[in-house]
């Protein structure tokens, strides 16, 4: 585990409302809010294929049927490689898996309607036929029932789009928010929008090529897989990440950037979405057939190691210069910064040996593309780099708690932004916090007794990169903790805390 917490356990994920944010929002304003469906009468019973996937994390899939699929095969779905594949490790920015066997607990919840639930039906994953999360972010996922099976229960797949939509047009999202719903309500939701335009995604170590980007809202945790509609009902993408709660430009986890030129930036409250127009070229029956009509990574690929850690300082403790030492050997590469690098343009890559260079003192997002000689152009190996030399600004949220000897404090972390914390207190009226020798924060609550009181605690939060921000002090007096025992919340003394990672969690 990294020195920092996603805070999954202490705190409830923010459901996306309407703040304000410092990130452009290109078109301004916010979305009408999702709509629970209902499906007793059979208003949507097309949509009784969108389900709730109970694999690596809870997700949402929908039955897709490859072109040619004969009755008699088992069916398959659709959802993103992250539900399947253990994304936190880096390996997943380059692995691509076929047929792997699913854990016998993988479930898939069809007809996930909240005024139905006698009509739900649960069939188990049997294989993983396809997962990668380099260059797309795509599983499809074989179940334990036939086509015929479902088709006799009234479940049909998901039409499929011939061709993506324009800018501008209608569209619908259909998904299984959880986020800050209350569990009665996370059924199947469907929130409507616009497209907006096409656009290549970096966030942590992955990159995705050509996502459709969307404004429509509560895409939050849980709306992992779904599918993204015309106004036709036909499916054309799949939600794969979102920056509605976003805080960083660090393009980390939860905090999705736009690959633009000069660079990469965060715009505020976009989902972004997988082209699945002509996926089912990829397969016949069951059978995966990779080549130039078909937009998936093949399995053969480039692995590297060595990787540093994004985002990242270009000096260490000692001001001395970090160097850059990817190892993959035998692979073509170029390097460059975001927008000035294409690592889908195959006539600039070199033979030479990697770099092991000073990494770049300027700030920003930068490319290192590694390809096989001869091997598809259109799915490179992508290691991502960003360099983050600026503090944090943000102000720490502190969670106070009564004890019947005094109180406990700790910082809220706000990742990536406010990863690690150093703290201290003393007596109000004395205490200094610039002179005060701050401890690093261990997850350990602080006690402070009550003879103590008043006390100034100073917290000065740091960045993921490691970046210190400045010293923020917090005056906590007895009214303060009486407060607390009698279940009223004190002012608050920070910014409120905006969660990340709407949609993955660990």
């Amino acid at each position: 585990m990294h020195r920092f917490s996603l805070l999954v356990v202490t705190v409830l994920f923010a459901c996306q409302t309407s703040y304000n944010s410092k990130f452009q929002n290109e078109e301004g304003g916010f979305p009408e809010p999702s709509v629970l469906l209902k499906n007793a009468h059979g208003a949507h019973q097309p949509l009784a294929s969108i389900g709730r996937l109970q694999g690596a994390m809870n997700c949402t899939a929908f039955l897709w049927k490859p072109a040619g699929a004969s009755s008699s095969t088992s069916a398959t779905a659709l959802t993103n490689a992250h539900c399947v594949m253990p994304y936190t490790d880096r390996a997943s920015s380059y692995e691509v898996w076929v047929n792997r066997a699913a854990p016998s607990s993988w479930n898939l919840v069809l007809n996930y309607f909240v005024d139905t639930p006698a009509a739900r039906k649960t069939v188990q994953v049997q294989s993983i036929v396809y997962a990668s999360m380099k260059a797309v972010d795509l599983a499809v996922v074989e179940l334990n029932v036939s086509w015929a099976e479902l088709e006799r229960e009234g479940f049909q797949a998901l039409p499929q789009a011939s061709a993506p939509v324009r800018a501008g047009s209608a569209i619908q999202t259909v998904g299984i928010p959880e986020g800050n719903f209350p569990s009665e309500e996370q059924f199947l939701r469907a929130a409507h929008c616009v497209e907006e335009t096409r656009v290549s995604v970096v966030e942590w170590f992955w990159t995705w090529f050509d996502t459709h980007r969307n404004g429509c809202a509560d895409i939050q945790e849980g709306s992992s897989g779904s599918p993204v509609l015309n106004a036709q009902g036909e499916v054309y993408a799949v939600i794969n990440t979102t920056s509605g709660t976003g805080i960083s430009e660090s393009c980390y986890l939860g905090n999705p950037c736009a690959m633009q030129r000069p660079g990469a930036f965060m715009v505020a409250n976009k989902n972004y979405a997988i082209d699945i127009v002509g996926l089912d070229r990829c397969f016949a029956e069951k059978t995966l057939q990779f080549g130039s009509k078909c937009a998936l990574p093949p399995p053969s690929t480039v692995s590297y190691r060595d990787a540093l850690n994004t985002p990242t300082r270009p000096i260490d403790a000692q001001n001395q210069p970090i160097r850059w030492n990817v190892q993959a050997p035998g692979a073509l590469w170029k390097l460059g910064p975001v927008g000035e690098v294409d690592c889908r343009d195959e006539d600039d890559y070199l033979k030479t040996p990697l770099p092991r260079t000073d990494l770049p003192r300027d700030n920003g997002v930068y490319l290192l593309c590694l390809l096989k000689a001869e091997a598809d152009a259109r799915f490179p190996t992508v290691v991502v780099l960003s360099i983050d030399t600026r503090p944090p600004t943000l102000k720490p949220d502190l969670a106070m708690r009564a004890t019947d000897l005094g109180l406990t404090f700790e910082p809220i972390f706000q990742v990536p932004e406010l990863s690690f914390f150093w703290i201290g207190f003393g007596p109000a009226n004395s205490t200094r916090c610039e002179s005060l020798t701050l401890a690093p924060y261990r997850r350990i609550p602080t006690r402070i007794r009550s003879q103590e009181l008043p006390v100034k605690i100073c917290v000065q939060g740091e960045d993921h990169a490691g970046n210190r921000g400045p010293l923020f002090d917090y005056l906590v007096t007895a009214q303060d903790v009486s407060a607390l025992r009698s279940n009223v919340r004190p002012k608050s003394s920070g910014q409120k805390a905006k969660q990340h990672n709407v949609i993955r969690k660990e």
